[in-house]
């Protein structure tokens, strides 16, 4: 008969292994899917895709399989926009959205629908205005996040647009001439010091370049008398060359052309100030690129493969921290795949931006991916190093890295801290249920009288009713102020709270099904332990206990999973930070509390999305092989 029954547990056992496996692999498929998996997003080296970086006329949107409406209040110069003047968003250096401003009440607002793939949900949306009556293009300032659950603002509630500094006009600059010449004398400064001889002005009309200026010192001034080209009065704006730094900005001045006059003078020159803000629109990326140097920097080897096609004589990939130039280095193919490493002067903690310089159309084109610096390290792989060995380390770093910030750029995705946390919570409540719940169960079974025992069970058996939520609250509401006042501490919302309700909600489990296992022990060896002399503790001792310890290691390893497992307590009481905690008064995040708090507010396969998918999978294992071991001792009693 027990041969019978052990073939049948094991049938049951194995089936439920059979499923819980392809249950597995279904969420570790969903981890993978779409190709953005947090576990294997940089296999290989860095995925650099160029784009066009221009906000320049016409705009013309790109059609995608979704939209999502972006309701935009538009300023120019902290002034309302016209109902001339138009808005558009970009996404990856791409138009998705035009929009004429219309006036609502005195408001400015622009209604766009932008364009974009299911896949790019979590990207950045830039935005640019067009001023008709100076025919310039602004980039704005600020930026959305792309979201197809809502709306980005709302009628009443619109997101601002305002204007930032004018778009930067690159280096080539080629003089259209046709017209009549207006004369212009101008002293020019950047960022308020002033030009040095050498440095140049450009002048533009309609994206046009109609003038250059070189700038040379009368008096100690520096000044640059050009002409700008045109047939009628129109707005000209401007860009400054700072021949010593490389570098193109903006200039936020502006002048109505008037051809065959004079405007300014050596003695009272116009003022053009170059403005290095770029208002968080795109960033040009000018050439030629010089890399600056930084005091005791470490070098970021970065291993980067580009999308496209480029002719390897003379293109180049440049590496920017915070508009500088940190690295620069040639374009080489290996293959067919076209590969850069480039090493980064870097500090911690530093965003790198990319550009790359194609030779063949002596153009610069921004790249839609940014990674953070890794002093001493690497970003991205070595083309020579297999993809096993890659996935192995990727995944080894994302156990056990110790940086959860999934919101920073880029974000941050290891898992060893909430893991951590989860542990650290469990066996506190471990500490706190176990010697509970083992003695309730001994006492229960071994000591109290038929009558106690019919009261105490109940009531212990109560605690699993209660839900979690209840527990939560009262570890917030009663529990967290004790814990302050008692040992003195800023805030009550930590391991040992936590530890403390987890323990309370556990003990129901090693209590019931401990007492099952004493109970489980032949009544003969009791009697034959009293028949020797043994007084009643003795006999539970050194006898009923070591008897009865694989249902008692089950009803702790169930309670185990239970905590583990456990998520509204530990959002409410454990405190909420993703850090390696330095004693029990410290705050935690576990990995269901992670999971909870942060789904529900990521958007749809974003790294996020996918890492939380990760932290799933990893408690999954966790709980399970739990479970399974727990299963495994108890029915091994049994057979026993």
């Amino acid at each position: 008969m027990n041969n019978y029954k052990e073939k049948l547990f094991k049938a049951i056992t194995y089936t439920a292994a059979l499923f819980t496996i392809i249950f597995l692999f279904g969420i570790i498929a969903s981890i993978f899917y779409e190709g953005a998996p947090v576990i294997t997003h940089d296999l290989g080296q860095l995925p650099l895709e160029t784009y066009q970086i221009s906000f320049g006329r016409p705009w013309q949107p790109v059609a995608k399989e979704s939209s999502v409406r972006a309701y935009c209040e538009v300023l120019l110069d902290n002034e309302p926009a016209t109902v001339q003047d138009e808005v558009a968003a970009f996404i990856d250096g791409e138009c998705r959205a035009v929009s004429k401003v219309t006036d609502i009440d005195g408001m400015a607002l622009a209604v766009l629908d932008i364009q974009a793939n299911e896949s790019e949900a979590g990207k950045i949306i830039k935005f640019a205005i067009y001023d008709e009556s100076y025919g310039e293009v602004f980039t704005a300032m600020g930026v959305a996040i792309l979201d197809f659950e809502q709306d980005l603002g709302e009628i009443d509630y619109p997101i601002y647009c305002e204007s930032g500094s004018p778009y930067l006009h690159p280096r080539q600059w080629q003089i259209i001439e046709y017209g009549s010449a207006t004369t212009i004398t101008t002293s020019v400064s950047f960022d308020g010091i002033s030009a040095e001889a050498g440095d140049e002005i450009g002048a533009f009309i309609n994206d046009e370049c109609r003038g250059i200026g070189k700038v040379e010192m009368f008096n100690g001034v520096p000044l640059a008398k050009f002409t700008i080209f045109g047939t009628k009065p129109q707005t000209a704006v401007f860009s400054v060359y700072d021949v010593s730094e490389r570098t193109v900005l903006g200039v936020n001045d502006k002048i109505i052309t008037n051809p065959n006059s004079e405007i300014g003078s050596k003695d009272d020159p116009i003022l053009m100030k170059g403005n290095s803000y770029n208002g968080g629109g795109a960033q040009i990326f000018s050439r030629p690129w010089l890399p600056v140097e930084i005091d005791d920097p470490e070098i970021t080897t970065v291993y980067g493969k580009l999308n496209k096609d480029i002719p390897v004589q003379g293109s180049e990939l440049g590496a920017f921290v915070n508009g500088e130039c940190r690295g620069v280095s040639k374009i080489t193919r290996k293959g067919k795949v076209t590969l850069a490493t480039i090493p980064v002067k870097s500090y911690p903690n530093e965003l790198i931006q990319f550009a790359v310089y194609d030779s063949a159309s002596a153009q610069v084109q921004g790249i839609s991916f940014s990674t953070s610096t890794n002093p001493g390290g690497e970003a991205g792989n070595s083309p020579d190093k297999p993809y096993v060995i890659q996935y192995l380390e990727k995944l080894i770093s994302l156990i056990f890295g110790l940086s959860w910030h999934p919101t920073s750029m880029p974000g941050k995705f290891g898992f060893f801290t909430l893991i951590v946390g989860s542990f650290l919570v469990t066996l506190g409540a471990l500490a706190i249920a176990v010697p509970f719940g083992v003695g309730s169960a001994i006492y229960i079974s071994e000591i109290a009288s038929p009558r106690m025992r019919e009261i105490i069970k109940p009531v212990i058996e109560l605690l699993a009713g209660i839900p979690s939520v209840v527990y939560g609250l009262f570890g917030m509401a009663f529990l967290a102020p004790l814990l302050m006042k008692w040992f003195h501490l800023d805030a009550g919302l930590n391991i040992l709270n936590a530890s403390i309700i987890l323990g309370i909600m556990v003990i129901p489990i090693i209590s019931s099904i401990s007492e099952d296992a004493i109970s489980m022990v032949p009544k003969n060896l009791r009697l034959a332990s009293f028949g020797l002399g043994a007084n009643r503790w003795e006999t539970i001792i050194k006898i009923i206990l070591p008897a009865a310890k694989t249902g008692i290691i089950s009803s702790i390893l169930l309670g185990f999973g239970r905590a583990v497992g456990e998520t509204m307590v530990v959002i409410m009481v454990a405190g909420g930070s993703p850090q390696i905690p330095k004693s029990i008064f410290h705050s935690v995040r576990p990995m269901t509390s992670a999971i909870a708090a942060e789904m529900g507010e990521t958007a749809y396969g974003t790294m996020h999305f996918h890492a939380l998918y990760g932290i799933a999978a990893v408690l999954f294992i966790i709980t399970f092989m739990t479970n399974l071991i727990s299963e495994l001792v108890f029915h091994k009693q049994k057979i026993g």
